[in-house]
Parts: structure tokens; sequence; C-alpha cells
């Protein structure tokens, strides 16, 4: 462990202790709050800060599980409010097991805060200074969950007739600059890139629009930034347009606004003129907090609307009390309530049934129910086949039982059974006649046949009307078949071999239809391939009956088939299309990890947060019968994100892989300014992994092995031995596991210290609103930089992510401690031809040795291609010495390379052999 002593630095807290040297500390900083009913009560007067707030989130390193946050505080009860079964207490039949609480700060900048995507806005009304007809430039300073989720942003548009313009985020990451001259015809010219990585964030978008370029046409040119007061790059090309236009001067007002949750903006500026006069300038991070109405820097009065506020208060957990224990002294008088909060992993962590098969949970949460349906998932040993409704009758044997449990070839359920030569059947509970029966199930037949020597009856229905029973069959050449019995049993309707139809070996979803026409019946047959979503279909008439209702159903009546798959029968009284469930069908393979993970979310009520890109993440396999977790953490795994419990929402969240690639710093810290109170080194093998093999659930492996380098499989002092690893992921195809398992073996391999602990102390006078507001912003899979290092660490900065965090804070303090991860994987990744990536040489070492002062060096390549500088200078790393390659000359090897030395103030000799690699090397993610 490299530990350093600071006892040389003259730290500013010797004489001015933590949590009292910071004027930004002040009574009010921490609040803290229950949910009592439908409202947020106070109870920060009762929070005892003898040993004050502490809340942990997240992660310990990068390879583990997200644990559940909490939250420990100590509440006075001496008036017994905090005893739920106390009747003369203030807060009782309001609190109990799992009431909500919040606590949160108010230190750094103010921003507004906008949390719900419909009524959280702020707007200044219209007026002359706003009514910009000609040139104009439009700037927007927002933080995002995601810059790929089609958004507004600011505008001065509404009903058709009065619509000035209006600058929007598209769901594909480019920005659209709309307007009229007429108040109703729509013009728009759209970015003709996306907006740079990462996803997720805060950026500043710029729009300028030059009603006349002079050609006889109109230019939009786009431009991003980090915030609106940086420099800004030009978005892609500009987009110009024949023909001159204007810009109509509505009555509207303007608005700031997003129509996605958790919008977050600093600031926004409009000019009359590109680069001209400034008609609206709302700066939201210079304001009192709970600011409702303001003027701005350009005399606009701004207001918010909604629950959109100006704050500067970040909340850092959101959980639950799942116990109120009671404490006091032999006196009575010291009553205290020791509480641990939790957010809601902790519950769901409780239960430990595995979420139903996903067409199970298709058709139980239809609009509207089947009548009856039996999802045959039943395990071996069953005496009957359990209905999958509340309160529905079971499916009884008839003839022996079928073989339960036997086939797990539908990724759409669990184990179903074989026929096994049996027959089942029950009373189906009475219902209102509509006139329309649909019968629907899963079927399997094997690739050679039901194996038997007759076409066989697979489900059989029986009605109340003269259309008495409706039959389906299987024919021994693999095709369907649907006959129409009388009350009398005589057949008056018999399609004959559908031969549009082929079971055998596929796996189907088949619906049989009846419909009541008049005094006909309308009938069709349809199938729906539960692997390739192939659709077939075959219909007709059935002249002079009528079906009435269902009111019986046998499955294989006349037994003979054997091992044909059968499960989830399901009776309606209404027809619905049978694609309606195509995606809980196939298992929802191929569904991205992101919008698996929101969609579990949904499905169980669960308030949910994306960061990032969700449509752009790793192909997941089926979703198989698991708990909720462990179906959310195999998103996570699967994609390399994050899935976590968000501080601002009680619920849980999933961040992308793609979201934390390429960040800049989100704050940075000196440590010679020093800002930090703890950082600790560590060069162990804790993360080391070199030798990898991914596996697909359900499918094939693959392997990678780390045959060279200094964290190799090699023996020291080549490498460090072997240090293995196996992990199952859930994706799509096999093909996906060498970047799974490439992926693994980059960050298994990364030859860097790790940096566990970073810490801070934010009532230390060196932080200032400017320092503490990007570190009350940190979250998990953040960038976080330390500048200046001392000089026994490597030169320049510390580029670290944030796994998870541990803080204490009250009134008077706030120690964070951040746990990280090295960053410089992701931070380096390169797409093809993208500007500023690499490739480097395989194997390059100085072919002779390099004097201190040099300024030439020759370098040997024995493999793969030369070194060019045809698209610039580079740097390159030779023996801890940074050096900028200012030319290359030679066509062969060796070349020679002009240099710039100590580029990172490391000045050296080196000796011929010393290898010779880009400092920083780029590598593709997956």
């Amino acid at each position: 462990m490299g530990v350093w002593d600071d006892s040389a630095v003259v730290w500013d807290d010797l004489v001015e202790p933590w949590g009292i040297g910071s004027s930004l500390f002040q009574l009010g900083t921490v609040r803290t709050e229950l949910l009592l009913g439908d409202a947020w009560t106070d109870i920060t007067s009762f929070v005892r800060y003898s040993s004050g707030i502490t809340v942990n989130r997240g992660r310990t390193s990068e390879g583990s599980s997200v644990e559940r946050s909490t939250c420990s505080l100590t509440l006075d009860n001496r008036d017994g409010r905090f005893s739920p079964r106390n009747p003369n207490g203030a807060y009782f039949g309001l609190i109990g097991r799992n009431t909500q609480i919040r606590t949160s700060v108010a230190l750094g900048k103010t921003r507004l805060v906008a949390p719900a995507s419909v009524g959280d806005s702020a707007s200044t009304a219209h007026t002359a200074a706003l009514a910009v007809v000609g040139d104009i430039d439009v700037r927007i300073d927002v933080r995002l969950h995601s810059w790929r989720e089609q958004s507004s942003l600011i505008y001065k548009w509404g009903t058709v007739g009065n619509q000035s313009w209006y600058l929007r985020l598209n769901s594909d990451g480019t920005v659209t600059f709309f307007w009229t001259a007429d108040g109703t015809t729509s013009l728009s010219c759209t970015s003709t890139v996306a907006l740079p990585l990462p996803t997720s964030g805060r950026k500043a978008i710029r729009a300028t629009l030059d009603v006349d370029n002079g050609a006889g046409g109109h230019t939009v040119t786009f431009y991003t930034s980090d915030v609106i007061t940086g420099s800004w790059a030009q978005l892609g090309d500009a987009v110009a347009v024949a023909g001159t236009t204007a810009i109509y001067n509505s009555s509207l007002s303007l608005n700031v606004d997003a129509s996605v949750d958790g919008a977050i903006f600093y600031g926004a500026q409009v000019l009359s003129g590109i680069s001209g006069s400034v008609v609206a300038n709302p700066d939201f991070t210079d304001l009192d907090e709970g600011t409702i109405t303001f003027s701005d820097m350009a005399g606009r009065t701004w207001t918010a609307y909604g629950n959109a506020e100006v704050t500067n208060r970040y909340v850092r957990f959101s959980g639950e009390v799942s116990a109120w224990p009671q404490k006091w002294d032999p006196t009575g008088t010291n009553v205290t309530v020791d509480i641990e909060a939790s957010g809601i992993m902790r519950r769901l962590s409780q239960g430990k049934a595995p979420l139903k098969s996903t067409l199970f949970r298709g058709l139980t949460t239809l609009s509207t129910l089947p009548v009856g349906y039996w999802p045959h998932e039943d395990q071996a040993g069953s005496t009957v086949v359990a209905s999958g409704l509340p309160g529905g009758p079971p499916m009884r044997l008839v003839r022996s039982a079928p073989d339960f449990g036997k086939s797990s070839d539908f990724a759409c359920s669990a184990a179903l059974p074989t026929l096994n030569d049996a027959s089942w059947g029950v009373s189906i509970p009475t219902y209102t006649n509509t006139g329309n029966i649909q019968t629907r199930f899963l079927l399997g037949v094997p690739l050679d046949g039901i194996g038997t020597a007759s076409d066989e009856t697979i489900v059989s229905v029986s009605t109340s009307a003269s259309a008495a029973t409706i039959s389906l069959l299987v024919t021994t050449a693999g095709e369907l078949r649907l006959i129409i019995n009388d009350r009398d049993g005589l057949a008056v309707l018999d399609s004959g071999a559908l031969g549009v139809f082929e079971t055998n070996g596929n796996l189907l979803r088949v619906s049989v239809e009846v419909q009541q026409s008049g005094g006909n019946v309308a009938w069709a047959v349809r199938t729906l391939n539960a692997v390739t979503r192939e659709y077939l279909t075959a219909s007709g008439v059935l002249l002079g009956y009528t079906i009435g209702r269902a009111s019986n159903i046998l499955v294989n009546p006349g037994g003979g088939p054997s091992d044909t798959v059968f499960g989830h029968l399901s009776i309606q009284k209404e027809i619905t299309s049978l694609f309606d469930l195509t995606d809980e069908l196939t298992g929802y393979v191929g569904e991205p990890a992101g919008r698996r993970a929101e969609r579990l979310c949904a499905e169980e009520a669960i308030p949910f947060v994306g960061i990032g890109d969700l449509d752009d993440t790793v192909a997941m396999g089926a979703q198989t019968q698991e708990e909720l977790l462990t179906l959310l953490q195999e998103t996570a795994d699967a994609d390399f994100g994050i899935f976590y419990e968000p501080r601002e929402v009680f619920g849980l969240g999933f961040r992308t892989r793609e979201s934390m690639q390429l960040q800049s710093a989100s704050a940075t810290l000196s440590y010679t300014g020093q800002e930090l109170s703890e950082m600790e080194p560590i060069d162990d093998d804790q993360a080391t992994r070199n030798d990898i093999t991914a596996v697909r659930k359900n499918g094939s492996s693959y392997r990678l092995v780390a045959q060279t380098g200094a964290l190799s499989v090699q023996a020291p002092p080549l490498g460090v031995g072997r240090y293995d690893d196996s992990v199952t992921v859930n994706v799509q195809t096999d093909d996906q596991l060498q970047d799974q398992a490439g992926w693994r073996l980059y960050l298994g391999t990364l030859d860097e210290a790790r940096y566990p602990t970073i810490g801070v102390q934010l009532a230390r006078s060196v932080f200032t609103d400017e320092l503490i507001t990007p570190l009350l912003g940190l979250d998990l899979g953040d960038r976080m930089d330390v500048s200046d290092p001392p000089a026994w660490l490597p030169p320049g900065e510390i580029t670290q992510l944030v796994q998870g965090s541990s803080e204490n804070f009250d009134n008077l303090q706030m120690a964070i401690t951040l746990n990280c991860t090295p960053a410089s994987l992701w931070s380096t990744l390169g797409t093809y031809e993208a500007p500023l990536t690499r490739y480097s040489s395989d194997g390059s070492t100085l072919n002779a040795n390099a004097s201190a002062g040099a300024t030439s060096i020759t370098v040997k390549t024995l493999s793969g291609p030369l070194w060019g500088h045809g698209d610039g200078d580079f740097n390159i790393l030779v023996d801890g010495e940074e050096m900028t390659v200012t030319a290359v000359a030679g066509s062969t090897s060796p070349q020679t390379f002009t240099v710039i030395r100590s580029v990172n103030g490391i000045t050296a000799a080196h000796a011929a052999g010393a290898a010779v690699a880009l400092s920083t090397p780029f590598v593709y993610g997956i």
C-alpha cells in the first residue's frame, strides 16, 4: 500500500479543524424528511448529530455487485413521535415498516431542477426584445440522463399560427432547429452528426440560424461545449438550404423545458444575431435557494413552474425505514431511535420467489384477462394442471399424466410437459357470451412428427351452441386440421390438412379462433413461430351455425402423441392478435440490456432512472425464471454497466457502459491545493484476471488469455502468473462471447495502481461553491480526476471512475469517501477512423541506447505495420518517460523518431530494447 506522510505539507486544517473552517456550512444545510401520508414532512429538528448522518451506496470495486444503499441516523424520540405503536405519538398511524425517508444537503451552486417531463419548466413572457425575426443564436446548458432520448430544450413555440422557433434533441443524438416564417409552416434543419460521447451528463448546445447567407439561401449551424461559458466546437457540417427565410414574431413566452424526466438546467441564452446582442440570459447557478421568480442579466423576468425549482439542495439518500428500534437510558431522559434506512434493494431481496416466465407474465397482465388460463409449468409429480389465474379451476387428469417439466425448449416458459399419451380437461368458468372464442397454446411437435398412425386431436373445446365442438388436430404429416362437430357429434366442418402449416420440428404458438358473424361462424387457425417469428394463417366460414360460449376443454382427448410439447393454454372471449405477446413469446431474446432493466422495473412498478442510451446496450438472451434482482444484475453484467439505487428517486437505475466511455472529468481535485483528505494508491492483484472464460447462459463459451505483458500469465518477472476466472453472461448469441471475454481481459490486465478510496472534507476552507458543486453531483460511473499528484507517484493526472461512496455529514461538516477504479480504459476507447485514435505497433523497442538529452531515437518494429506521422504528432511512452513524436523517418525498420522529451516531467536515459508504445493506447469497446 502506498501511503504518504503529509507532515511536510502545511494543511490548513492543522489550525482550522474540519467542521468549523467553512462558512458554507450553516444551520439548515441538512434536511431530513419522512413521507407521511402523501406529504413530505421535515423532521430535521429531531435528528441528533453526535455521530452525523452516514450514507453508503454503490459498490467497492468494478467487479463486484452494487449493494443496497443505507442511511444511518439517530432521532430524538422523547415525545414518542417515532414509536409506531404509540397512540399518543404525533405520527401515530403514519409511520411503520417501510416509511419512506430522504435526506439532503444545501451546498454549492444552484441549478434549475425539472424532475418530471410534463409541466416542470421555466419561462419568461414575450417582450419586444424577444421578437427576433432575423439571424438568431440560441444556447442551452443542461444535464440529461440520456442524450439519446427525444426532448425539447428551449423554444418559443405553440399552436399552429403562433410559432417562432424550437430547439430539440432527437432520439438518435442529433439536434434539430425548427422555425416558421409565417407562424404555421414548420421549417427545420438537423445536425449532420450526433452529439459526441458520453451520452449522459452535462452539455451545452448551440444553434445559429443565418436567415440570409449571402448565397441566396439560409444556414443553420450547430455547436457543442461542456458548459455555456466554454469554447464552442462545431457539430458536424453547417446545413445550408436554398432560399432566404425569416422567423415569425409570435406572442408566446420563451420556455426552458425538457420532455424527459430529471433534467437539470444551468443556463440559457438567446441572442439577436449570430454572436449578437443578448436578449435572454437566465443563469440558474447564481440564485438564492428556492427562487421562484427572478430577472436575468438581459432584463427578462423568469418564473419556475410545476415542480421545477431553483435549488442548491442535493439529495444524498432516498429509501425507506424498515425498523424503528427504540432506546432509552435508565433515567428515561435520553430516548432515541437509531435508524438504518435502506434503498429498495433491501426489500426486493427479502422475497426469494423467482419471477414467472415471460409468457405467464404477459398473459396475466393483458388488459382483458383470459376467462381461463393454464400455464402447464407444473413440476414433475403433479396430479393436476394449475390455473394461472387467481381462484381459477385446475385441469384434471382424464387419462394418465403428462410428463411434467420435461421440455425447456420454449424460451418464454418454465419447463413444459410432453403429452405422454395422457389427457386432461376442465370445465370453463361461466362468462358472458360475446360471440367470440379464442383458444391459444404452445405446441412443439418433434422433428419426426407426432409418431402415430392417424391424425390426432390436440385440443378440443366444447361450446354452448350448435357448433358444439371445435377441435384442432395435427396430421401424421405434421399439418394442422380443424374439425367442428354439431351436438350429435357429426362433423359439420373439416378443413382437411391445412398445408400452409408445418408443425414438425417447430416451436409454435397456435391460435384457434371462432367468431359469430350473423348466422354463420368465421373461423381461423394461426401460428406464430417462437424462434423465427414467422406468422401463418388459414381461415374460412361455417354456414348456419352458432358458437355461444366455451364450456369445456380437453387436451389430447384421444391420447396418442407422446413427445409433443404442450403448454400455456388460454381461453379468451375476445379475439386478439397473435402478435400481442410476441416479445414475451420469444423470451425477449435480443432485447437491449438497458431496455430490459427499464421494462422489468416498469412491470414491477418500480421507479426507474436510465443513464445513457438504453438502446445502445448489449443484446440479451432469453429472460429466464430468476429473482428480480438477479435478472437486473444480468443486464449490468452483460453490458458492463451499473445497476444501482439512485439518490434522488426511491427506485432503481441502470447506467450504460457507453455512458461511462470517453467522459471528461465531472470533478477534478488538486493534491497540491490540499483538496484531498484521503488518497492511498495500492499496487496489488485484487482486480487481476489474465485468463478469462466467458460462458453464455445456456450456450457456449470463449476463452482469452494474456500471454504477454506485465500482467500476463507468464511467471514473474515477465508476468504475474495465472489468474483465471469464468463468468456466465446472458447474451443473445455465442458470437458475443469474444467481446465479453476481451473486455474483461482488458480490465483484468490494466497495469495501474488502484485508488480504492479518495476522500474529501467539504468543510475545509479550500472548498468553494465552485468546487463543492461538482463533487456533490458525482454519481456512480462518473469520472473524477486528481491533478498535481506528489512526486513519489507517477506523473500526470490520476483518472478514476466512481464505483461507490460513503458520506458522513451534519450542519457543520461533510466528509465524502469515494470508492474508485481506474478510468483509463474507459477514457481511451476508440472508433474506427475517428480523430485522435491510432493503431499502436505490436512489439516496438528502442534499436539503440538513447541519452537523456537526445532529440531523436531509433525504433525497431519486428512485426506488423511500421510507424507513421501522416496524421500529425503523437505521444509515446519509453520506460515511463512520455515523448512527443514530431517526425518519423524511414520506410523500413528501424525508423528514426524526432521527439520532444520529458512531456510528463520524466527525463532519463534509455537502453536499447526498451519498449516503445503509444502513451495513450486506444482500445475498441464492445
